[in-house]
């Protein structure tokens, strides 16, 4: 049997319904699928349904805070006993052997952060407290998976919408019935705190659905806050810079990388870090020489070069910024922010046919971004 009949046979003679939002195709493309498969696609949920796919962009809830009523409907059917299964839609996927779709399955951060219309700061923010967990880190590059962002910012829009927690709480709690979606729900415990939604990560720590991490602090003989951290230990370390940053606490961060690197001179996060930290405090000349820390250690460390550039071109190094520019680029040539910033660069040199050459190639991998119709309108439409 070839791969094609294999799939004729797939959902022969079921009935599959669908809800919520798909990430990975249209409505028309999943009857297709379905149809292709051997099945049929019916908007009842009754006691005859095979398959009910809950779409993965967002948690399958109604605008009021409830399950959607497919969902609930389908809950019931199998608590009585009914042949009835729910499946997440990747789960569905992988089941029917679905490939290709509408929609990339990974995303860059800054992809990511447009999609979900938050800061980039604030991406970073959850990547650092778990709430996001990067697909695929690739030269140092996160790759996102767009379902898990995607849960996290519809409970946020929820809440944020005046939605009681209690009732949130109470359908997360009904999604944990049924079973095989238990693993999108996994890190997730919904709990109140002075009428706040907060989240309790696998590591124990709270947090806002924005993702800002809610820390414990203690009290030093002077009353200020620290934050406990055991100093002999290089990951504790850099948890505690990596919060002091996180916290705007900038002078602080600093000191506390640079402790991460001498009791680790080999912590190539660290310099990267560092060199984030003096950046942001206008010590462009140190960020620089960590920037170049951090590429020593790891010469494919796109962001690092990207970075660098960036630093040099604020002081009008221009050559030197285009050269780290290419390096980015050498390492990854789909990098969209480092061609957006080699084209600033050209331009600034006043070679425009090199610096429009890198417009177009930016438009080609990240074509609906925020920058995307300045870029458009300097290459005259």
């Amino acid at each position: 049997m070839n791969e094609a009949e294999k799939s004729e046979r797939r959902l022969a003679d079921r009935r599959v319904c669908f809800t919520g939002r798909l990430a990975n195709m249209s409505r028309p493309e999943a009857k297709d699928w379905v149809e292709r498969c051997g099945g049929a696609v019916t908007d009842h949920v009754g006691p005859k349904l095979d398959l009910l796919v809950v779409g993965d962009e967002g948690w399958p809830l109604k605008d009021d805070g409830h399950l959607t009523r497919k969902l609930e409907r389908a809950i019931e059917l199998k608590e009585s006993g009914a042949k009835t299964r729910i499946l997440t839609e990747q789960e569905f996927l992988e089941e029917t052997g679905f490939e290709g779709g509408s929609m990339p399955r990974l995303y860059t951060a800054a992809q990511l952060a447009r999609i979900l219309s938050v800061s980039r700061d604030r991406l970073r923010r959850w990547v650092r407290s778990g709430l996001v967990q990067p697909a695929v880190v690739r030269n140092r590059r996160e790759l996102f998976d767009f379902r898990q962002v995607a849960s996290a910012k519809a409970l946020a829009d929820l809440v944020t919408a005046g939605v009681p927690a209690e009732r949130v709480r109470k359908s997360l709690a009904q999604l944990g019935r049924w079973h095989e979606a238990a693993g999108s729900l996994s890190q997730l415990a919904l709990l109140e705190s002075g009428g706040q939604l907060l989240i309790r990560l696998e590591s124990g720590h709270l947090a806002e659905p924005s993702g800002q991490l809610q820390l414990g602090f203690e009290e030093d003989e002077s009353g200020s806050a620290t934050i406990a951290v055991r100093s002999d230990d290089v990951d504790s370390l850099f948890e505690r810079a990596l919060n002091l940053e996180d916290h705007d606490r900038l002078e602080e961060a600093k000191e506390a990388y640079r402790r991460v690197i001498e009791v680790d001179p080999s912590h190539v996060e660290a310099m990267f870090n560092l060199g984030n930290v003096l950046y942001g405090l206008h010590q462009l000349d140190t960020a620089i020489d960590q920037y170049r820390r951090a590429i020593e250690q790891d010469e494919r460390y796109v962001e690092a070069w990207n970075n660098l550039g960036i630093a040099l071109g604020d002081q009008e190094r221009w050559r030197e910024a285009l050269n780290a520019f290419q390096r980015a680029l050498a390492v990854e040539p789909t990098y969209a922010d480092a061609h957006y910033n080699l084209a600033e660069t050209y331009e600034q040199l006043g070679l425009r046919a090199e610096a429009d050459r890198h417009w177009r190639d930016y438009l080609r991998y990240d074509p609906t971004s925020t920058w995307a119709r300045e870029v458009r309108e300097k290459l005259g439409g």
